[in-house]
């Protein structure tokens, strides 16, 4: 039998939305490459008839369409980024133990699931907790 992971209930979620934000980023996609190319089209007929106006429109349209399919790609690789990367969120990134007498009394102290974000300008912190030994 082979080795079965265990995710969290928010880990499969995430995964899942964002396996169907992919999807329909490529669904979104399609028009605006139609788009995109018939209006390119557009205006190579248009300049080789002398309607400049109206090819400068059918270009600033084309701009729009290429800036959105950019945008698109950037979102499609950054879920796609986030699904690799889901299994992670799961897993300690390390694990720190220390004794430490505070008081005469022994406390274990170690760290919980990676890090943690610190104030301004101080980037991450490990996350500590106290636990009193008995």
């Amino acid at each position: 039998m082979g080795f079965l992971r265990k995710f969290s209930k928010q880990t499969r979620k995430l995964k899942s939305l964002l396996e169907l934000t992919v999807s329909r980023v490529a669904i979104a996609r399609k028009p605006r490459l139609a788009r995109k190319s018939i209006a390119s089209g557009d205006v190579c007929q248009l300049l080789s008839l002398g309607q400049t106006d109206r090819a400068l429109q059918r270009v600033e349209q084309v701009i729009k369409e290429d800036n959105m399919l950019e945008a698109l790609g950037i979102i499609e690789l950054y879920c796609k980024c986030l699904v690799k990367k889901a299994d992670q969120l799961d897993k300690p990134k390390y694990i720190i133990h220390l004794n430490v007498n505070v008081l005469g009394k022994k406390t274990n102290m170690f760290s919980v699931q990676g890090m943690q974000r610190g104030g301004k300008g101080s980037g991450c912190r490990p996350h500590i907790c106290c636990q009193a030994v008995q």
